[in-house]
């Protein structure tokens, strides 16, 4: 391994002498040359937080596991409540919920269903009935109950 790291590196500076000599920059050369030391760089810092961790106490070692557990414990409370408040907002403006869940907190849902409520109140509601043959006049259905969600699709295919 030791080979072939070194044998990139030596054919990398040839390139960049060559690229030197013709006074251009070999961009895939500097590009294989930072990876190959980023790569060394992550085996070191592997290595180094294997050394660290060695040297934890058991103390320390409780703590850092408990301050991880903590943090995910955290996250997946921010993340209920997030989608608590999505759910509530869809409830209430129609607004899917999945749709929500892509703001990144409560007053940006908030904000987004604000905006939603304003656009869908400026837009021209489509009629809704059935066409008869007789008399081409439109007669709206009696039994035809919309949910908001379906308002949205059909202002979406109004609007095209």
């Amino acid at each position: 391994m030791a080979d072939e790291s070194t044998t990139s590196v030596e054919s990398t500076e040839q390139v960049e002498e060559q690229a030197e000599e013709r006074h251009e920059t070999d961009w895939k050369a500097e590009a294989r040359k930072w990876e190959t030391r980023a790569k060394e760089n992550k085996a070191a810092a592997e290595e180094l937080e294997q050394l660290k961790a060695s040297q934890m106490t058991e103390l320390e070692k409780a703590q850092a596991e408990a301050a991880k557990a903590q943090a995910e414990a955290d996250a997946l409370k921010a993340e209920k409540a997030k989608s608590d408040a999505a759910v509530k907002l869809s409830e209430k403006h129609g607004i899917p919920a999945s749709m929500l869940m892509h703001c990144t907190d409560e007053d940006a849902m908030k904000d987004f269903a604000a905006e939603w409520d304003a656009y869908h109140e400026s837009q021209p509601r489509p009629h809704v009935g059935t066409l008869t043959s007789a008399s081409r006049i439109v007669k709206p259905d009696k039994g035809a109950a919309r949910t908001s969600a379906a308002n949205a699709i059909a202002d979406f295919f109004s609007n095209r």
